[in-house]
C-alpha cells in the first residue's frame, strides 16, 4: 500500500505503485489473496525467538516469479520444489502450475501457512503437481527432500537463521549427493551463499541470483 512518504519521491512512488498494482492484478487474475502485508509480531510463531532475525512478510513480485521459473532451465519432473518463508503462498501457487515431483512451503507463522493452504485450494484445478503441502515449521528444523530440489528464498530471514538454513542445505547435499538449484530473490546477503563450499552461480540477474549445489542429474 502506498504511504505518505512515497509522495515526496515521485520516481520511487511510480515504482512502488507499479509493483503494488501489479501485485493486486496478479492476485485478481489468479483468484487468490496474497498482497496484504502482515506484521509478524502479531502472529502465532513456531519459534518466536527467531522473530528478531525475520523480515516482514512481503509477497514476491509477479515479474520476479515468472522470470525465476523461466530461468530455472531444468526438467521439473525430476525435482522437488521448496519455498522457505512461503508466506501466503503466491510462489507455491505458481510452482503448482509446473509438474514438480512435490512442492513444499515452509513458514514459521501459523496464520500465513493457513493463508497459503487456502490460496492453493482456490487454484487446485490448475495444479500439475499432485503433492503440494505447507508446513508450519521453522526453516532451521526442516530437512530437505533427498531428491533433486529447487529452493526458493525471498529474504524471509537473515543473520544466524539464514546461516543455519544454508549450513543445513550444505550438509544435506554432502550426505545425499544430488543437485539443488537455489533461487535467491532480491539478494540482500549473497555473501552467506558464496561461503558454501562447492556453490556456483548458475545465472545472475538484477533482481535475483540462481545458484547450484551438487551436479545436475
Amino acid at each position: 500500500m502506498l504511504k505518505a512518504r512515497h509522495l515526496r519521491h515521485p520516481l520511487w512512488t511510480m515504482v512502488v505503485a507499479y509493483r503494488y498494482y501489479s501485485s493486486v492484478f496478479y492476485d485478481w487474475t489468479h483468484g487468490i489473496r496474497t498482497t496484504n502485508i502482515e506484521p509478524l509480531s502479531t502472529l502465532e510463531l513456531s519459534r518466536p525467538e527467531h522473530l528478531v532475525h525475520a523480515n516482514p512478510y512481503v509477497p514476491s513480485d509477479p515479474e520476479d516469479i515468472r522470470s525465476v521459473f523461466s530461468d530455472l532451465d531444468l526438467d521439473f519432473r525430476k525435482y522437488c520444489f521448496v519455498d522457505f518463508g512461503c508466506g501466503k503462498g503466491r510462489v507455491l501457487v505458481e510452482a503448482a502450475r509446473y509438474p514438480f515431483k512435490s512442492i513444499i512451503g515452509i513458514d514459521f507463522a501459523n496464520e500465513l501457512c493457513e493463508a497459503s493452504r487456502l490460496n492453493l485450494d482456490l487454484v487446485r484445478p490448475t495444479h500439475r503437481c499432485g503433492e503440494v503441502q505447507v508446513l508450519y515449521a521453522d526453516a532451521t528444523e526442516f530437512d530437505l527432500p533427498r531428491d533433486p530440489c529447487v529452493v526458493y528464498i525471498f529474504n524471509p530471514f537473515r543473520g544466524p537463521v539464514l546461516a543455519a538454513v544454508l549450513e543445513k542445505l550444505r550438509k544435506s547435499v554432502a550426505s545425499f549427493p544430488r543437485h539443488v538449484r537455489i533461487a535467491y530473490v532480491v539478494p540482500m546477503f549473497p555473501e552467506f551463499f558464496l561461503e558454501l563450499p562447492g556453490i556456483r552461480v548458475f545465472k545472475s540477474r538484477r533482481r535475483y541470483v540462481i545458484y547450484d549445489l551438487g551436479d545436475p542429474p
